[in-house]
């Protein structure tokens, strides 16, 4: 893992709180990219770990507030995918706990490729929505 593919540049959705909670998580991946590229001592690495996993559930809890109170029709589909990666991040956080730096880079990969694929489509999709319904209210 190499210091650089830290805060990677995840798609813009053009919705100023989704790309503004894109960038935390962002962030929170280059904290735990740090941790591993120094040798951080272990407890670091698990307190970043809980802390990209709160960031990341917070984050979905909120697109899914607002795909609710909007009735965004792909709504099931959206949200699967956030169970979907929900499941998949809860499954590397007893290994980094115990210190695995190999499951802690393994997470950092899969969530930095998911969220790129989620956001560049199915968030890209929902923001358009998001967009569309917000312009209609001050028409």
């Amino acid at each position: 893992m190499e210091p650089t593919e830290k805060n990677p540049p995840y798609p813009v959705v053009f919705v100023a709180e989704i790309d503004e909670e894109h960038e935390a998580i962002g962030r929170v991946v280059g904290e735990m990219v740090d941790g591993l590229c120094s040798a951080a001592p272990k407890p670091d690495l698990r307190t970043i770990t809980h802390r990209l996993v709160d960031c990341v559930e917070k984050h979905f809890a909120h697109e899914e507030r607002l795909m609710r109170a909007e009735q965004y029709e792909f709504f099931g589909w959206h949200n699967k995918q956030h169970n979907a990666a929900r499941k998949r991040l809860r499954e590397f956080v007893r290994p980094v706990e115990k210190g695995d730096d190999v499951a802690a880079g393994v997470m950092i990969t899969f969530l930095s490729k998911w969220l790129e694929g989620h956001a560049g489509l199915a968030d890209s999709m929902m923001g358009a929505f998001l967009r569309n319904r917000r312009r209609g209210r001050t028409d």
